[in-house]
């Protein structure tokens, strides 16, 4: 901490373990020694005035979800993260600038387990676009959370930059390019919009 701030910085991005707070995911009850481990650092922070960009899901949802629900293709992962992101906001809200709720959250479609805790039938479309809605809509949740109860915190997103190239200049190349960047655009319509975009329906009826 001191070299951090020896070193002039100013803001610092920490992600918090879901499972340091809930270890299973589906408990009731918070781990206190995950809380208090926080706490410590969110003080020492403050104390050196740098502020926070603080991250809820960074690639470690608890093994136990993805085991036992296959992660955000179910809604009751939705409920847990819930859950988790009140306890977050409720003993941490006053050390909180700016937070965002999922790392890279289309990295989904590329990286199922990793990001949502996708165990079975990783290749099946309909579970990762069902399981992509239900991160958004998680997003949003928690997104309402800070707006009516700490909205001194400011709320952003994330998305993994996945440019794609075309093999060449023919027409089918260049559709198939538009549509792959589509899978990375529609996140950002309704991160920013709060809707999905007008283009997703022939995508969908086509994919899946």
């Amino acid at each position: 901490m001191d070299l951090l701030s020896e070193m002039g910085i100013k803001v610092l991005r920490i992600s918090i373990a879901w499972s340091r707070i809930f270890p299973k995911g589906d408990e009731s009850k918070p781990n206190q020694k995950g809380l208090e481990f926080y706490l410590k650092l969110f003080k020492e922070l403050k104390r050196r005035k740098i502020k926070t960009i603080v991250t809820l899901c960074h690639y470690e949802m608890p093994l136990h979800l993805a085991l036992k629900y296959n992660g955000f293709n179910n809604k009751k992962v939705v409920k847990y993260f819930l859950n988790y992101a009140k306890v977050v906001l409720k003993y941490f809200n006053k050390y909180i600038d700016y937070l965002v709720a999922f790392n890279e959250i289309n990295s989904l479609l590329h990286i199922p387990f990793c990001n949502g805790g996708i165990y079975k039938n990783q290749e099946d479309l309909n579970i990762l676009y069902q399981a992509t809605h239900n991160m958004l809509y998680a997003y949003a949740k928690v997104k309402e959370i800070i707006k009516n109860n700490y909205n001194q915190i400011q709320v952003g997103s994330m998305v993994l930059a996945m440019p794609f190239y075309t093999k060449s200049a023919k027409v089918e190349d260049q559709i198939l390019k538009m549509e792959k960047e589509w899978q990375n655009l529609y996140f950002t319509d309704v991160l920013a919009r709060g809707v999905y975009p007008k283009y997703l329906d022939n995508y969908f009826l086509k994919i899946i």
